[in-house]
């Protein structure tokens, strides 16, 4: 619960290898002992393996970003995502804000792999994806999407474990995020 995503090319690679024995024993199951609908269910789960799979060959594994996602957008979900009823709930958040500079050199270390070995994505599919890095650039941090968790205190949550939080957090967006 106090972890981000680990974007690293060796744990790609372990998240390969993993799909492809998944995918090895997906296609051992006997599919027609299945109903109808898991039949389906099997089949769609066997192709996303397979383009998974298949995409690392063609650079997948250095496509983070695309036109419709990308590691900073979901990092910029997180407080919409987590709850925030209780004191563990945001010394989790904490945690992770302040692993974000790890998780970034992370994404840009696969991105800068991706274009070493040639792989970017077309300038015109792209065209004003900076706006979703910029939106998140703020001057007052109280402004910042990453301080939403703190706009309202919730009751099981003391004052002063609160206001703590709340400044921890204002630091890390400030010096960190």
């Amino acid at each position: 619960d106090d972890q981000l995503e680990d974007y690293s090319l060796e744990n790609y690679e372990k998240q390969l290898e993993w799909m492809k024995e998944f995918e090895s024993e997906l296609l051992g199951l006997k599919v027609r002992q299945l109903s109808a609908e898991n039949q389906l269910n099997h089949e769609l789960l066997a192709l996303q393996l397979k383009n998974s799979i298949e995409g690392a060959n063609y650079g997948g594994k250095y496509q983070l970003m695309t036109n419709r996602g990308a590691p900073h957008l979901s990092l910029a979900q997180m407080p919409a995502r987590l709850p925030f009823r209780q004191n563990i709930d945001y010394k989790s958040y904490l945690k992770r804000l302040a692993l974000v500079p790890v998780q970034s050199d992370q994404v840009i270390d696969r991105l800068r792999a991706g274009l070493e070995a040639g792989w970017k994505q077309p300038c015109e599919s792209m065209r004003g994806f900076e706006n979703s890095i910029t939106t998140h650039i703020v001057t007052d941090v109280e402004q910042s999407n990453f301080m939403q968790p703190f706009k309202k205190r919730p009751n099981a949550v003391a004052e002063d474990d609160f206001n703590a939080y709340k400044k921890r957090a204002a630091d890390l967006v400030k010096t960190k995020v």
